[in-house]
């Protein structure tokens, strides 16, 4: 086994590569949005697939990077949009979250083929678990939507959580 890092993105278009035992910074991608002219991104979550490659979700869209680093963008509706969340479902399956809804991205051999759940639109999305395409569990600003069988349910303060802005969720 190699050396394993942590990752960590902010309000600065960057993303870092600490070394897990040490946290030493190992690397820093820069101006990973640079293609869009755009300054001070927020980067807002980064996954790593089962080839090593980096998927960096922001408030201009998705970026991956491979572990040559390499950069790409992929086409679609991935580009501009803010994406609040990247949740791996397999090793070929990710689940995206914005405000236009639930995604499914497979990983191809050329540029991802990219199909989308469209379901109610979300205020301030900022994480999802994928149980399959019926159910799923989405945070936003306003609550927690849990969808099961075409249906969602709305849960909020009077239903026992702490506060309508859900940042994560673990499960």
């Amino acid at each position: 086994a190699g050396k394993q890092f942590i990752y960590s993105g902010g309000w600065n278009n960057n993303v870092q590569l600490h070394e897990k035992n040490t946290l030493l910074l190992a690397e820093e991608l820069t101006d990973i949005f640079d293609k869009h002219n755009s300054r001070d991104v927020r980067i807002r979550d980064v996954s790593i697939d089962k080839n090593d490659n980096l998927w960096i979700a922001s408030q201009k869209g998705l970026c991956i990077i491979d572990n040559k680093r390499r950069k790409w963008f992929p086409e679609g509706g991935f580009q501009l949009k803010d994406i609040a969340d990247v949740n791996w479902i397999n090793d070929s399956t990710a689940a995206l979250l914005s405000a236009k809804g639930f995604h499914l991205m497979t990983i191809q051999k050329t540029p991802p083929y990219a199909w989308e759940k469209q379901f109610t639109e979300l205020i301030k999305p900022s994480c999802i678990i994928f149980f399959s395409e019926k159910e799923y569990l989405a945070g936003t600003g306003t609550g927690l939507i849990y969808h099961n069988n075409d249906e969602n349910i709305w849960l909020k303060p009077d239903d026992g959580l702490l506060s309508e802005t859900i940042i994560d969720i673990h499960y």
